[in-house]
């Protein structure tokens, strides 16, 4: 109970045993609007890179993903789907590799975060010269500051950092001034969707 009287925030994921305020990122809104990028492109098969569903961020993603495909009758191919492990740089390289050693791969991935993202884009530039790699794109979680270096990808979730910011501070300083009249609070916001128009990624309306 003390505990709850000290401004604590948990940002950027839900933890239902723990009853604080929470500032997050629609991460199923998010991903269904990238694969939606795909989809009006002309991809019908398109798997997903992400990470443990023990991860509250990668069980979101990976659920917007699945309701991204149902909603557009579109098969989910469990042997392109990867959910287990780390969501680190290395896992996303090692993944890619597998992915490349069925020649019937998808030709479209929804990649749950920025670390996968350039880890699987690593391996495609380090084993493939540039007339000789294969025909991929990505729609991805995070844009950061190297998002645009990063060609194989058509469309980048972009989270709302700033208004998070102020959203945590605003939090805070209301607990300090001991306004408690809507704890537990929850915020949540909803991220932009950066088309990479150079890499041939079409507006989402």
């Amino acid at each position: 109970k003390a505990l709850e009287q000290i401004p604590t925030i948990i940002l950027d994921r839900q933890i239902p045993s723990l009853n604080f305020d929470t500032v997050l990122t629609d991460n199923l809104y998010g991903v269904r609007q990238g694969i939606k990028g795909l989809i009006r492109e002309g991809f019908q098969r398109i798997g997903f890179i992400g990470g443990s569903l023990h991860i509250p961020t990668a069980k979101e993603r990976y659920l917007g993903y699945r309701q991204a495909m149902q909603e557009a009758n579109l098969e989910v191919e469990d042997e392109f789907v990867f959910v287990e492990g780390h969501m680190d740089q290395k896992k996303g390289f090692s993944l890619m590799h597998t992915i490349l050693q069925n020649p019937n791969h998808p030709q479209a991935f929804f990649i749950a975060n920025d670390m996968l993202h350039l880890g699987a884009t690593t391996y495609l530039m380090e084993t493939f010269r540039p007339e000789d790699r294969p025909t991929i794109v990505f729609a991805s979680f995070d844009y950061l500051f190297y998002s645009p270096l990063l060609q194989f990808c058509h469309y980048a979730v972009c989270q709302p950092l700033e208004e998070i910011g102020k959203s945590v501070a605003t939090l805070v300083l209301r607990r300090l001034k001991g306004d408690w009249s809507d704890y537990p609070q929850q915020i949540v916001h909803t991220p932009e969707i950066k088309v990479m128009v150079t890499n041939g990624g079409i507006p989402i309306p």
